[in-house]
């Protein structure tokens, strides 16, 4: 990871990173919370900061741009397209990736305990290149992704209330992310649906697990430090994990007001039939509100560096993002 010529101040030997990505309101912290507990809290740990809502790596530093940086970037460009800035890090120059990423760990180590082997940190972005770039220890990237008309309290704030942005933003955002994942440029990374994480909990925590423990190389023992402060997220506990993928009021009007939209009904028609039989959610002829059903030979990690996206699936999010952005909605 780091030149011959160059040292870390930090004693980071023994440290191994694993981020946490995805769009806001997608399943990042119930990822987060199934990769520290499969790997036990006695070898990992999670950014700790008592200011800071869900412990978001974002808010711990100050060499990236952090999320009301990236809102009122785009409110200043007037643009309408806010998905570049889901992605904004990896558009950025990097004059020195070391001495960038030595500053980054430098700073997010004063909320790990930097004794433990897997270091975890989260943001609801997808920031995916960027970290690779400057990573100075051996990094896992942990990327979650969810059907797209899923209410974003987040986007809402901001005035963000069309469904049409909400289809666009998934559309680029993954289309960057997978097309990056494509290139063999990330070393480590897993994929997974939100979905398939919560119907196939068991067997897919298991997986991550053991992709994670296998890319480390390490069977380093460290002090047990078990203090996970996070919101707790029941969603693997009882026998019906199908109940937390009904949609909730406030997606079912976004959904509905979609449908009732020229442009979008069509638009999600499309993803519906070339997009969503390839990441496992079952091809559905009814495109009104409902759970995602997976399809079983989908519970399991989507893309990893042995199964990376398929150039069919990039060239159909590439033409969708770029017809909608044409047409200018």
């Amino acid at each position: 990871t780091r030149k011959a010529n160059e040292t870390s101040l930090l004693d980071t030997k023994n440290n191994f990173v694993i981020h946490i990505h995805g769009l806001q309101h997608t399943g990042t912290g119930y990822l987060r919370m199934v990769i520290y507990e499969g790997l036990g809290s006695g070898s990992n740990a999670s950014l700790q900061h008592s200011s800071v809502y869900e412990d978001e790596g974002q808010h711990m530093q100050k060499v990236y741009p952090r999320g009301h940086h990236r809102m009122a970037a785009w409110k200043k460009s007037k643009s309408h397209n806010l998905s570049q800035f889901m992605y904004l890090p990896d558009l950025c120059e990097i004059h020195n990736p070391f001495e960038t990423g030595e500053e980054l760990m430098q700073q997010w180590s004063e909320y790990w305990n930097m004794t433990q082997h897997y270091l975890i940190q989260k943001t609801p972005f997808m920031d995916v290149e960027f970290l690779e770039r400057v990573k100075i220890v051996p990094t896992f990237h942990a990327i979650v992704m969810r059907h797209p008309l899923v209410f974003s309290k987040f986007f809402a704030s901001h005035g963000l209330n069309d469904p049409v942005d909400y289809l666009l933003i998934w559309l680029d955002s993954w289309a960057h992310t997978l097309r990056l994942l494509s290139t063999g440029n990330v070393e480590m990374y897993a994929v997974v649906t939100y979905e398939s994480l919560v119907r196939y909990h068991d067997s897919i925590s298991n997986e991550l697990t053991a992709m994670i423990q296998g890319s480390s190389m390490s069977n380093s023992r460290t002090p047990k430090f078990d203090n996970y402060r996070h919101r707790r997220l029941d969603l693997h506990e009882g026998n019906n994990p199908s109940k937390y993928l009904e949609p909730n009021k406030a997606t079912i009007r976004l959904w509905k007001k979609c449908l009732q939209k020229v442009i979008c009904n069509s638009l999600l028609q499309e993803i519906n039939q070339h997009i969503f039989p390839q990441i496992g959610y079952y091809l559905e002829d009814n495109i009104e509100p409902h759970a995602i059903q997976i399809k079983e030979n989908f519970g399991r990690v989507l893309f990893s560096p042995s199964i990376p996206p398929s150039t069919d699936l990039l060239d159909k999010l590439g033409n969708l993002t770029s017809t909608l952005s044409y047409l200018g909605s």
